[in-house]
């Protein structure tokens, strides 16, 4: 809910937020990495990283990937001694701040109003570009159009038409895990999207819109940024991982590999890109975590593969990041799947059976099987495999849906 805050600092959160929040919590433990063998081994309270959980949302059920970590609630957190703990949060919202104050950690935080920037649509639509690479390279267009006023999508939306694409995704300022948006087909939005349009607009917020594409292929790049003054580090690029999404976009999961996976140049361009863009987060005055993703989609014109180079700038941690993290359980020449399944799958990762043929695949399971007194909605579990295909059979059958697999987009 990082980007909801930003927006609105002092907005409600809904009961469905918290209860996500509370399931998702335990899995950021996982950027405290250990290994396969690590996992199995014994350590002591005042050598294990902390995960910070909400209050009456303890996990149990602990899998081995996170038996290393200590899951401890903010308020009894209040009566921990960290003195030599960093502390790292999702991202550099007001309400994190708070939290690392109160725990009387040393915390050097950008500015808030840089933070808020650097997240939004405004600043995102100066870097968001697309070039055809069907042929080797080509002129660029812009990805999106920011727009200030109905008139402004009227004609972003005609544009797209003109250009062979129907459909469209109008994103607030501040949007995230495909919320605060509209999706629609048309030259006009409707009655009740008219209005969402209209209360943004009256508050003088601009919406960033965009045609909708046939997806090819997606990828989250992630960066390390350190403070402006800190002379002696350079902005870090700390891997990538192709994600997979569902028809809406949502996302589903990430594939990790010991490399950026791609035959190569289309996402290397786009790393080139990004990473002038996080040195510009940097000159502002931003530092910290920074996830930007990427994608290869078909031309609603001709049909010719194309690259938009940042579609999504988010100045926080991502789970793309997360699934970086568990780099270190595939053995050499695997494939790992981070998978989120939600409980609609009816995956028991503790104990796979039924008709799911596993052969081929190993399971790492990655989300406690209680969150206080209930299941979780959502399971995460890392799928590996040597072989590409089985992992792609396994993840379709999982997530009830086509997928394409590991590099298998031409």
């Amino acid at each position: 809910m990082f980007e909801d805050e930003l927006a609105e600092p002092n907005g409600h959160l809904p009961l469905k937020a918290r209860s996500l929040i509370a399931e998702l919590s335990p899995v950021m433990g996982l950027l405290s990495s250990v290994d396969e063998q690590a996992a199995t081994g014994n350590q002591s309270d005042a050598t294990r990283d902390v995960v910070l959980m909400p209050e009456g949302a303890l996990p149990s059920g602990i899998p081995p990937a996170l038996r290393h970590l200590r899951f401890v609630s903010v308020a009894a957190a209040r009566a921990h001694e960290f003195a030599g703990f960093d502390f790292v949060p999702w991202g550099w919202s007001e309400s994190a701040i708070r939290v690392g104050r109160t725990l009387n950690l040393l915390l050097d935080t950008p500015d808030p109003a840089v933070v808020k920037h650097v997240n939004s649509r405004e600043f995102l639509s100066a870097f968001d570009r697309v070039r055809d690479v069907s042929d080797g390279g080509g002129a660029e267009s812009p990805g999106g159009v920011l727009c200030r006023s109905a008139v402004d999508v009227a004609a972003a939306l005609d544009s797209f038409a003109r250009h062979g694409s129907t459909g469209w995704v109008i994103k607030a300022n501040f949007s995230q895990a495909s919320r605060n948006r509209l999706l629609g087909n048309g030259l006009k939005p409707d009655s009740s999207q008219t209005n969402w349009l209209q209360r943004r607009i009256e508050n003088n917020e601009p919406v960033y819109v965009e045609p909708w594409c046939e997806r090819v292929a997606e990828c989250g790049l992630q960066f390390w940024i350190p403070p402006r003054a800190d002379a002696s580090q350079s902005v870090r690029f700390e891997g990538a991982c192709e994600m997979l999404t569902d028809a809406f976009g949502r996302y589903r999961g990430s594939i990790v590999t010991g490399r950026v996976s791609t035959e190569s140049v289309w996402w290397q361009a786009a790393i080139s890109r990004c990473q002038a863009i996080a040195e510009q987060s940097r000159l502002l005055g931003f530092s910290g975590a920074m996830g930007m993703d990427c994608m290869l989609f078909r031309s609603p014109e001709d049909g010719s593969l194309r690259l938009r180079f940042c579609h999504d700038i988010n100045g926080r941690l991502t789970m793309g990041r997360v699934a970086l993290s568990l780099r270190s359980w595939l053995h050499p020449g695997e494939t790992g799947f981070w998978c989120h399944a939600t409980a609609e799958s009816a995956i028991d990762w503790q104990n796979v059976s039924g008709d799911l043929d596993m052969s081929g695949v190993r399971i790492v399971p990655t989300s406690p099987s209680l969150i206080g007194p209930q299941s979780p909605n959502l399971q995460t579990a890392f799928l590996i495999s040597a072989d590409c295909e089985c992992l792609v059979r396994v993840a379709r059958k999982i997530l009830s849906q086509d997928i394409r697999g590991p590099f298998q987009f031409h």
